[in-house]
């Protein structure tokens, strides 16, 4: 057994960052945190927000981003033998590929790291007036690891493609072969030692 939907993540309905409490009037979105016991105190080895704002998706979007964070931050912090595979997860868990090949819970389409999205846009139709415009695409997702002034550094990078203009299937076909060809990059050699120099620095 795997991690569960929501293992590791919290919902926050506000926050303030100065304090790292929540405070009125902030962002709402959602939170991962790893603790672990060591010499009878507790330590935080991993925490990140995903606000909703920053999202197009809102609630939804932010949640996807957070789990793709959250399923790449367990793989490390299980190599590095920080923590302990979550509840009955197999100890061959520790010897997985990247988290970035790992299927998340929440998938619907059946494919590591493509995920179907909901956009909405707002058009104006004059005397002031707005209308919400919905539409769909299929995005493909990924944690890359790259060298940024002699440091190695990590982002989320994401490939779209609208339902509206390939059709459902063929943008679906698109996104998959966008995630293929980029899992190739990620699984390659260059790319596992700018993650390892990553890890090192940031255990």
């Amino acid at each position: 057994m795997g991690l569960t939907q929501m293992a590791y993540i919290s919902r926050i309905n506000n926050w303030n960052y100065k304090t790292k409490k929540p405070a009125k009037g902030r962002s709402k979105g959602w939170r991962i945190r790893f603790i672990i016991s060591e010499n009878g105190k507790y330590k935080n080895v991993g925490d990140k927000r995903f606000n909703d704002n920053k999202y197009a998706g809102g609630k939804d979007e932010s949640l996807v981003y957070a789990k793709v964070w959250r399923d790449s931050k367990y793989a490390e912090l299980l190599i590095f033998g920080i923590i302990e595979p979550y509840r009955s997860a197999c100890r061959k868990s520790k010897n997985v590929p990247p988290a970035s090949t790992h299927l998340t819970v929440n998938n619907t389409s059946g494919v590591s790291g493509v995920t179907k999205f909901k956009r909405r846009y707002v058009k104006k139709i004059g005397c002031g007036k707005t209308r919400n415009i919905y539409s769909f695409e299929w995005r493909a997702i990924w944690i890359e690891y790259y060298i940024h002034k002699e440091k190695p550094q990590r982002k989320f990078e994401n490939k779209s493609f609208s339902v509206r203009k390939y059709g459902d299937k063929e943008a679906f076909d698109m996104a998959c072969e966008a995630r293929a060809k980029k899992v190739k990059y990620l699984l390659s050699s260059h790319h596992m030692k700018i993650r390892q120099e990553y890890q090192k620095q940031n255990k």
